[in-house]
């Protein structure tokens, strides 16, 4: 027959290796105090972890506060820091505008004291004018001919450095045409050789040297010789205008202003009268 197997009961007490059996689970033992069946109170949180949770609480609470001061201060900051802005810029501008209107002020008044200098200078200036030509030797007769020119000075200051180019020239009308072109051609061609004998002169080594001046009210006087005597054919084209006579000059002289001027004149004669000139309608001029 097969053997049955042996029964294994439960919870067998197993010898330690000292001999001695352990207790059953059910088994009491006088000298051991029972487990208590009330559950023990859990151990108090630690002080920091307290302390923590309350400022943490506490700064919650407080920061929209103070973030939303904060936008305020920067808001009022940048507001102000726009009005100063805005005040330098007016106070700049003002100032801007104050040395602009110095400035134009300062230069009105130099306008006006230059103005005044000027206006004061043309009133004390020096002003040489001449009288009418008289003849030395009148063209009444043939043979030489010449005349004197007066100057006079009718300003309130001195003539100084007075140089004169002054010249008697014949010429003979044209009645066609051309004959306006002609008179125009004779008078500049007069005209540039004075001035550029005015300026030769000025270029000579002593000329410096030689001053003349014409005080206030003062005269003086010039004279001019025809170049080639009259002949005895020109008498009656002289008479009848067919040959003219032009007494021309030109002028120039300083004063105490250091102020550079000029007189230019021309006369012009034909007839019978030696003491009737006539007035050129040109190059009369006092600059």
């Amino acid at each position: 027959m097969p053997s049955q197997p042996e029964s294994v009961s439960e919870n067998p007490s197993t010898p330690n290796a000292s001999g001695e059996t352990y207790p059953q689970a059910g088994s009491t033992n006088p000298n051991i105090t029972p487990a208590s069946s009330v559950p023990q109170t859990p151990p108090t949180e630690p002080h920091y972890h307290i302390t923590c949770k309350t400022e943490k609480d506490w700064w919650d609470k407080a920061k929209p506060v103070v973030e939303l001061s904060g936008i305020l201060l920067l808001g009022l900051y940048t507001l102000y820091t726009i009005k100063m802005y805005y005040a330098n810029k007016e106070a700049a501008d003002a100032a801007q505008e104050g040395s602009a209107a110095a400035n134009n002020a300062a230069r009105i008044a130099g306008n006006g004291l230059l103005l005044s200098q000027t206006s004061f200078q043309i009133e004390q200036r020096p002003y040489v004018v001449t009288d009418i030509p008289e003849f030395v030797i009148g063209p009444t007769a043939p043979g030489k001919t010449s005349a004197n020119i007066t100057f006079r000075n009718i300003g309130r200051t001195p003539a100084i450095r007075i140089k004169s180019q002054i010249a008697l020239l014949r010429f003979h009308p044209s009645k066609t045409p051309a004959g306006i072109q002609k008179i125009v051609n004779f008078m500049e061609a007069s005209y540039r050789r004075l001035l550029h004998a005015l300026d030769l002169a000025a270029a000579e080594e002593y000329a410096g040297k030689a001053r003349e001046d014409l005080a206030p009210n003062a005269s003086m006087f010039s004279t001019a010789e025809l170049k080639e005597p009259l002949l005895v054919t020109e008498m009656p084209l002289l008479q009848t205008s067919d040959l003219t006579l032009f007494y021309v000059g030109v002028v120039r002289y300083s004063d105490g202003y250091k102020g550079n001027y000029e007189t230019m004149f021309c006369y012009f004669y034909f007839g019978t009268d030696p003491r009737t000139w006539h007035i050129c309608d040109n190059h009369n001029i006092i600059k």
